[in-house]
C-alpha cells in the first residue's frame, strides 16, 4: 500500500481535500456525535433532576429523545461545516453536474432492491427478523414528532454521515488503499447502526439488519468516489426521507 499525498484533480470534487481535514471531519464526526449527545443528556439530566423528576425516566421518553438528537446533529453539522470551511466549493463541484445526480438515483434503486432482495431471502430462513433497535427508536420518534424527525433524520443526519464517512473516512483510507477505504467503510458505518445486546433474540436481528447497512454503505461510498458528494448525498437523503414517511404511515395506521 502507498500513501498519496495530493489527491488527484476530479470534476467531481471529491479527491480536493487535504488530509488532515478528512481525518479530523471523520474523527469529529464519528467521536463527536456520541460526545455531544452524552454532554447534552447531562445537562437535560441536572434539569431534570432540578425539576424533581426521574432522571432515567425522562431520559427514555420520545421528547428528550428527539432533543438530544437535534442538538447533538445540529451542533455535529456546525463543527464539520468549520473544520471544511473555505474547502466547501470544492465538494459543491459535483452539485453542478447532472450525472451525479444520475448516479444519486441508480445508488438509491440498487439500495431498494437490496433491500427487497435481502427481505425475501430472511422469510425463506426459519428465523424471524424485524427492525433493528435503531430503526425501531426512529419509528417511536417519528410518530411523536415527525416533522422534527423528517428534518433530522431525513436530512440533517445524512449530511453529517456524508461528510463524516464519505468526505471523512473513505477520502483518507483512499489515499492508502482503494479497497481498504470501501472495507473500512462498509464495516464502520454498518456497526455505527449496530446494537450490541446480551439477549440472544436481540442480537440476532442486529445481525440479520447488517447487510444491509453493509450494502447501503457499499452504494453510497462508490457513488461518492465516482460521482462527488452530489450523487451519494441525494441519494442518502431521499432514501431516508422515503423509509421514515413509509415508517411514519405505517405507525398513523
Amino acid at each position: 500500500m502507498m500513501w498519496r499525498p495530493e489527491p488527484e484533480p476530479s470534476k467531481y470534487g471529491n479527491r480536493m481535500i487535504p488530509a488532515i481535514k478528512q481525518l479530523v471531519v471523520f474523527l469529529v464526526g464519528w467521536i463527536g456525535f456520541q460526545a455531544l449527545a452524552f454532554a447534552i443528556q447531562l445537562i437535560m439530566g441536572a434539569f431534570a433532576t432540578a425539576q424533581g423528576q426521574d432522571v432515567e425516566q425522562f431520559l427514555t421518553t420520545n421528547s428528550a429523545s428527539i432533543i438530544v438528537n437535534s442538538a447533538a446533529y445540529l451542533a455535529l453539522l456546525i463543527a464539520i461545516v468549520s473544520i471544511i470551511n473555505f474547502d466547501i466549493p470544492k465538494l459543491f463541484k459535483s452539485f453542478k453536474q447532472w450525472q451525479s445526480y444520475l448516479a444519486g438515483l441508480v445508488c438509491l434503486v440498487a439500495i431498494f432492491a437490496f433491500d427487497y432482495l435481502w427481505g425475501f431471502i430472511l422469510e425463506l430462513l426459519p428465523i424471524s427478523s424485524g427492525d433493528n433497535i435503531n430503526e425501531s427508536s426512529l419509528q417511536t420518534m417519528m410518530g411523536a414528532y415527525p416533522i422534527a424527525s423528517l428534518i433530522i433524520f431525513g436530512i440533517v443526519g445524512p449530511v453529517c454521515e456524508e461528510f463524516t464517512y464519505r468526505v471523512g473516512l473513505f477520502s483518507f483510507f483512499k489515499r492508502i488503499n482503494k479497497w481498504v477505504a470501501y472495507v473500512v467503510t462498509v464495516l464502520i458505518f454498518a456497526f455505527i447502526h449496530f446494537n450490541f445486546s446480551t439477549d440472544a433474540s436481540t442480537l440476532l436481528n442486529e445481525v440479520l439488519n447488517l447487510p444491509f447497512y453493509m450494502f447501503a454503505a457499499f452504494a453510497f461510498s462508490f457513488t461518492y468516489d465516482k460521482f462527488g458528494l452530489a450523487g451519494s448525498l441525494s441519494a442518502h437523503i431521499v432514501n431516508n426521507l422515503m423509509s421514515l414517511s413509509l415508517s411514519l404511515i405505517s405507525v398513523t395506521h
